[in-house]
This record gives C-alpha cells, sequence and structure tokens, in this order.
C-alpha cells in the first residue's frame, strides 16, 4: 500500500523553526489551512490539495500523480509536483488548478518545491539526470545530466537564484552551489562530498555539508571545517544571523553520536557523548538565543528535550519513549511538540515552558510533524491510527481537526501560520 504524505500550512505564519512575531496581529484575521498531497485512488496516486479541509483534485486519476509544495501569493495558490505520463513523470505546477507542465515527458522529471517572488515562478526539480529549476516555466539546467546529480536546497535573493547540491564526477559524489545557473565546485572531487542546505546574507553565500565523513560549511566557496578527522561528522543546515553562522547536525565518536550545533566554527555538543544517541530534529533563532529540539537516549529509552544556548530542558521522565520533533518561539514562551509512547499507543503532546498538554488519549498509534504558534494559539501537524489506517490531521488548542476521511492512508508534516 502507498504512503500517503501531505504538507500542511495555516494561512496567517511561524513554523516550527521560526520565531513567532505573533505581535503583529491585524484586526479579525481569516485563517486558512492548506495541505499539499496525493491520495490513492485505488490503483494511481491523485495530486490535490486541500483548503480548509475542502479537497481540489488536480488530475483526473488516471496516471499516478504527487503534489510535493505549494505557495500562496497574491490570492493564488501555486501547487508543484509531478505527474506521470505512462511512461515518465512530467515536472509541472499548477495555478489555481490549471495545469503547467515544465518538461515534456521523454524523461523522468519531478517539482520538488516551488516558491514565488514578486510576479516570479520558482520551481526546483529534477529532469533526467539533470539537477534543475524553472522560473516563469523556462528551464534553467544546472548541470548537463552525463551524471547523476542532485539539487537539495534553493535561497532566492533579489534577482538571484542559489541552489545547493551536488554532482558525481565519474568517482565521487562533488558538493557544488549554482548561482544563477553556473556552478561553483565546493571541493575538489577526490571524496564524496555533499552540499545539503545554501543560505544567502548581503553578498556572502554559506552552504553546509560535509566531505569525507567532515562537517563543514563555505563561505564564498572557502570550506571552514566544523571538527577535525579523528571523528566523523555531517551539517545539514545552516542559518545567518548577523554575523553568526549557525550549523546544526552531530558528530560520531566511535559507535556514539552525538547532537551538536556550532556557532561560528565552534561545536556546542548537545548531548553529552555518554549515552550511545543524541539527535537534533529542529534548530532555530531566537535573538541571541539558540533552540535546538530532538531527543537522547537513556538506558533503553528515547527522552524528549530541547535545549537553549546548550543547556537541555528535560519534556518528559524515563517511563516511556518520547520525542521532540518541533519548537517555535512566541514571545518568552518556547513551545515544543513530539509524543510519548504508551503501552498501547502514543500520545502527540507538545509542551509550554516544559509543561505538557496532551492532544490525543495514547489508546491508538500517532505521529507528530511540526508546529506553529500564532497569538495565543498552538497549531501541531500529525497523524493518529483509526485502527484501519493512518488519518491526517492537526490540533488547534488541544482540538483535533480531521484532515481526511480515515479510508485511506494519510499524514500531516509540516505547518506554518500566515496572515492571509
Amino acid at each position: 500500500m502507498r504512503k500517503i504524505y501531505f504538507i500542511l500550512i495555516l494561512l496567517p505564519v511561524f513554523y516550527s523553526c521560526k520565531k513567532s512575531t505573533s505581535n503583529d496581529v491585524l484586526p479579525d484575521p481569516r485563517l486558512y489551512v492548506y495541505i499539499a498531497g496525493a491520495e490513492t485512488n485505488g490503483s494511481v496516486n491523485v495530486a490535490k490539495y486541500w483548503e480548509n479541509g475542502q479537497a481540489t483534485i488536480l488530475t483526473d486519476g488516471t496516471k499516478d500523480a504527487w503534489a510535493s509544495s505549494v505557495a500562496i501569493a497574491g490570492g493564488n495558490i501555486y501547487v508543484a509536483g509531478q505527474e506521470s505520463n505512462g511512461t515518465n513523470y512530467i515536472a509541472k505546477y499548477w495555478k489555481n488548478n490549471q495545469a503547467v507542465p515544465l518538461t515534456d515527458g521523454t524523461s523522468y522529471a519531478a517539482a520538488t518545491s516551488i516558491a514565488v517572488t514578486g510576479s516570479d515562478i520558482y520551481v526546483s526539480g529534477y529532469e533526467g539526470n539533470a539537477a534543475t529549476y524553472w522560473k516563469n516555466n523556462q528551464a534553467v539546467p544546472l548541470t548537463d545530466g552525463n551524471q547523476s546529480a542532485v539539487a537539495n536546497s534553493i535561497a532566492i535573493a533579489g534577482n538571484d537564484v542559489y541552489v545547493a547540491g551536488e554532482e558525481f564526477n565519474g568517482y565521487f559524489t562533488v558538493a557544488k552551489y549554482w548561482k544563477n545557473g553556473q556552478e561553483t565546485p565546493l571541493t575538489d572531487g577526490t571524496k564524496f562530498s555533499y552540499a545539503k542546505s545554501i543560505a544567502v546574507a548581503g553578498s556572502d553565500v554559506y552552504v553546509a555539508g560535509y566531505e569525507g565523513g567532515i562537517a563543514k560549511y563555505w563561505k564564498n566557496g572557502q570550506p571552514v571545517p566544523l571538527t577535525d578527522s579523528t571523528k566523523q561528522s555531517y551539517a545539514f543546515s545552516i542559518v545567518v544571523v548577523g554575523s553568526d553562522v549557525y550549523v546544526a547536525g552531530y558528530e560520531i565518536n566511535g559507535s556514539v553520536y552525538t547532537a551538536t550545533y556550532w556557532k561560528n566554527g565552534s561545536a556546542v555538543n548537545l548531548t553529552s557523548g555518554i549515552t550511545p544517541y543524541g539527535f537534533a530534529n529542529c534548530i532555530l533563532a531566537s535573538g541571541k538565543d539558540i533552540y535546538v529540539a530532538g531527543y537522547e537516549l537513556i538506558g533503553s529509552l528515547s527522552v524528549a528535550k530541547y535545549w537553549k544556548n546548550g543547556t537541555a530542558v528535560y519534556l518528559t521522565n524515563t517511563t516511556n519513549s518520547s520525542e521532540a520533533t518541533g519548537i517555535s518561539i512566541s514571545g518568552t514562551d518556547v513551545y515544543t511538540c513530539g509524543y510519548e509512547e504508551t503501552a498501547s499507543g502514543v500520545i502527540i503532546k507538545y509542551w509550554k515552558n516544559g509543561i505538557a498538554i496532551d492532544l490525543n488519549n495514547g489508546a491508538l498509534y500517532a505521529g507528530t510533524g511540526l508546529m506553529s504558534v500564532f497569538g495565543s494559539d498552538v497549531y501541531v501537524a500529525g497523524y493518529e491510527y483509526n485502527g484501519t489506517v493512518n488519518v491526517a490531521k492537526y490540533w488547534k488548542n488541544g482540538t483535533s481537526v480531521n484532515l481526511t476521511n480515515g479510508t485511506k492512508p494519510a499524514a500531516a508534516r509540516g505547518i506554518f501560520v500566515v496572515q492571509h
């Protein structure tokens, strides 16, 4: 059975890894819930999105299709995805339900993300072996397609488009980024290297990744190793706040995984290295404070926690396994969402300043994705088993809102809130 995934968006924002600016509340806001994804009809996946729980079908259900990303701009709804033509997948997007093909279907292609800036529409993805983005439907191949290539992250700054990824050179993958289609290799191609995240601050370009099992970031193409060669390490995300550069990842010392972030190249270990596994799921910067949500294995149980400036705040005891999956800041309050296992199921919950609020009764299996805080309202995305399949849903202040009817498997993963 195919798994069905959704992207959940609440329109007004502040998704789990960004600071809330909910003081700027306009009077009488209207909130809209948007979801992009697919649902099987029994034989193929049908691309669709939902607005306030009302489905809009994007494909006719005769060919397999997926919706991967959604953006709202100027009252228009943009959805990126792909649809099979029976032989290959065609990368496309839909504007207000009208399909705009980006490829001709002669080779496999997909649209993975969409962004709208002013009157310009940017879609990232790939066609054949070539990493590609499209601006206003015009393809900009980033590679020649002779070797496999992947675009992992995209950023738009002014009129410039930046994409981070890697390309195989016949022996190794080479980390690189492209600015307006012009590539900048970040390594010499003698080791496996990967570029996972890109950020632009002023005239400076920052890329996070790793080379030969060593976490690093590159500033304007110049590498900044985050660890030495005595232990493996990996960097997956980068954010720049003022003159400070934050990179999130983890280090491996023997069989021990240590959740870590680096500030300007200096490591802040979030777990002790005594327990075998520590993982960071989400990082955000709020003023001078750094918050990371995740979990650490203690004994045989995972324990949900977040760290503020490297200091752990435990969210549960060691009675049941738990995990923190998202974090949000609203004013002086810290919100973390996650779950705690029970003998019979899973309790979805969030914590406000460390105080737990249960969102379900824990009788059946459930899972959570990310969270958002808008004003005094708390939103959590996730799913809950109904005895037959997982039902996509979100919770607003502890009250669940089902997004699917429970006849087919579904899940909601991400959430944010925007004034509309």
